[in-house]
């Protein structure tokens, strides 16, 4: 199945990359603040699962935090990304 149409056209494994490398995350950082292992985000960044919501909540929140963007410009970067 095309991941691609589960996160309404476009890559999340890819934007997630994107904003790991941007703000400096670590695997370390994300497995923490969404209290998942190091396979669960290997898979998201390589676009064979997604978070669930709570955990895609987490993570917002982290890109949030690391970016010092507020968490509605991350929703906002990620809807931008949808409608592309």
């Amino acid at each position: 199945m095309d991941r691609r149409l589960l996160f309404g056209g476009c890559m999340f494994g890819e934007w997630l990359k994107e904003r790991m490398t941007i703000y400096n995350i670590t695997f370390a950082e994300v497995m923490g603040a969404c209290a998942v292992s190091y396979v669960s985000v290997s898979k998201w960044r390589n676009n064979h699962t997604l978070p669930s919501v709570i955990s895609f909540i987490y993570l917002i929140d982290l890109i949030s935090e690391k970016s010092g963007e507020t968490t509605e410009f991350i929703y906002l970067d990620i809807s931008e990304q949808i409608k592309k």
